[in-house]
């Protein structure tokens, strides 16, 4: 009998039962899956001596012949043990001889597998016979693993839209795994390191996840045969519609840590019993990664600021106060924003008109764009300062008799996570301008709080649906600081003399001085300031 005979034996039925093994070769690219070729790869007959079949002796005798019979090193069942004995003689003569004992040709069928085993195959592509053991890397089989996106990697996904591509696999040689799967995952991670209770606080969230098996299932009974040639197998998948958009920000002087990220994973996995070095647990089982592949992509919600409610209305704000109970020592400050939402990288142009008696004089002003977060499990908001001006005797952009300007520019950053974070649950976030004006000789200090909305920065949408990007130019806004500006309004504010907000903007106010500052300035409320 020819070597090929020993081989056929090897993988043929014990008499314990019909064992099947799932094989799994070449398919065609127009198949979305994996088609089964029912051919045996080792009928061909290569001319080899019979010495380099096996070697026999005193302690390889029981190994050797069990690989012949079953193609495995793993113990019998108790059934099989007495049949072993009845046999062990016929086979160690065979061996002996050369020769291999008759088998049954294996076959293939993709519904009927064969229990996983640990499996050892004979090569003869060149001829001479290699045998592969449980002390080889099953990775090495892998030639070539990727995947293949039908679109650019930079291509902006929208929700509800369809993903599509394939993966490919080159096999250089028999290699017995358990499934082949395929992971399209959308997942969120907020960190914040300076809470307020001193240690760092970390929130996900999972909004996709979808499994599905190329080859073989997540049962453990059952492992496949991957034959050398090169596999291919489509997938498509869409999107849901309520999925937010990506995002990817750190901020290292806040800490503040935002990323929310699409992927697509595909791994080979086998039995943890097996050659591979890595672990983990896939449809709650323990199994061992072979070979992993994983791309990313993006997914960008679309916005448009016009249709926020209130986003292009302004925002005019005046308050009254008196600072000291002299009645001639009123000051009345107005406060003007041209809208109330602006995109990351917009300038926060912020207008305030004093109307001061001339005992009095602004000694200092200053304005902070604050960023506040919650959390989702957390009661308290963490506050972050992201732009600050403070400017003492500040001069005034324009000036009449009745009323004193200043004009504030605070430029945004074109990376700020926006505060519409439609789809995300972990993380409350709010934007808000605080404005503190000082008096002199006074003392009192005069505060505004006003709320922002901040959308995500405008970048052009890409027209192309082909997998090739074109390069389009960005005009990146250079990074500014905070500063007092000349007046940008032609027109003065035609306001009321009245405590008030515009609309449905709620504009938070504060006044504060002590109670001495007030009772010295009633004794010199005469006195003018120059």
């Amino acid at each position: 009998m020819s070597v090929n005979s020993s081989r056929a034996r090897a993988a043929g039925v014990p008499n314990g039962g019909p064992r099947t093994v799932a094989k799994f070769s070449t398919t065609s690219s127009k198949s979305s899956g994996f088609s089964d070729v029912f051919e045996d790869p080792r009928r061909r007959q290569p001319n080899a001596s019979p010495s380099k079949v096996f070697t026999v002796n005193g302690s390889m005798k029981y190994t050797n012949s069990h690989i012949l019979r079953y193609g495995t090193t793993r113990s019998m069942p108790d059934h099989e043990h007495r049949q072993q004995h009845h046999h062990h003689q016929q086979l160690n003569q065979t061996v002996s001889n050369g020769h291999a004992t008759t088998g049954r040709r294996l076959y293939s069928a993709n519904a009927a597998r064969r229990p996983a085993t640990r499996r050892m195959f004979s090569n003869n592509s060149s001829g001479s016979t290699f045998k592969r053991t449980a002390l080889e890397r099953k990775e090495d089989a892998v030639s070539f693993f990727d995947i293949d996106m039908d679109k650019s990697p930079y291509y902006q996904y929208r929700p509800g839209e369809e993903i599509s591509g394939a993966v490919h696999m080159d096999i250089r040689s028999n290699v017995e795994i358990r499934f082949v799967e395929l992971l399209i995952m959308g997942q969120g991670t907020v960190t914040v390191l300076k809470a307020k209770h001193g240690l760092p606080s970390t929130v996900k969230e999972t909004y996709l996840r979808k499994q599905t098996f190329v080859i073989g299932t997540g049962d453990a009974t059952w492992s496949s045969v991957l034959t050398p040639g090169h596999y291919l197998s489509k997938f498509r998948f869409r999107l849901p519609k309520d999925l937010p958009s990506s995002i990817s920000h750190d901020d290292l002087s806040s800490g503040f840590t935002m990323d929310v990220n699409y992927f697509i994973k595909a791994r080979i996995c086998d039995d943890v019993g097996s050659s591979s070095i890595r672990s983990t647990s896939s449809a709650n089982r323990l199994v061992k990664v072979l070979v992993t592949k994983k791309q990313a992509f993006n997914v960008q919600r679309s916005f448009d600021l016009n249709l926020v409610p209130s986003a292009s209305s302004p925002v005019t704000h005046t308050e009254e106060v008196y600072l000291s109970c002299a009645g001639n020592n009123q000051v009345a400050v107005t406060l003007h924003l041209d809208r109330t939402a602006f995109l990351a990288g917009d300038d926060v142009r912020l207008q305030l008109a004093a109307s001061v008696p001339h005992s009095q004089k602004v000694k200092a002003i200053s304005c902070k764009l604050r960023q506040h977060l919650r959390l989702d499990n957390q009661k308290d908001t963490t506050t972050f300062t992201l732009a600050h001006i403070e400017r003492t005797d500040p001069q005034s952009t324009s000036q009449t008799p009745d009323e004193t300007s200043y004009d504030v520019t605070i430029p945004t950053q074109t990376n700020l996570v926006t505060s519409f974070l439609h789809g995300c649950r972990m993380l409350r976030l709010t934007y808000t301008l605080a404005v503190e004006m000082r008096f002199a000789p006074a003392g009192g200090k005069l505060s505004f709080t006003i709320p922002l909305g901040i959308g995500p920065c405008a970048e052009p949408i890409y027209a192309e649906k082909i997998s090739s990007r074109k390069a389009v130019p960005i005009f990146n806004r250079p990074t500014r600081f905070p500063c007092f500006s000349p007046s940008s309004m032609k027109k003065p504010l035609q306001v009321d003399r009245s405590s008030r907000s515009s609309q449905s903007i709620n504009v938070v106010t504060k006044y504060s001085n002590s109670f001495w500052a007030k009772c010295f300035l009633c004794c010199f409320s005469s006195t003018n300031v120059e």
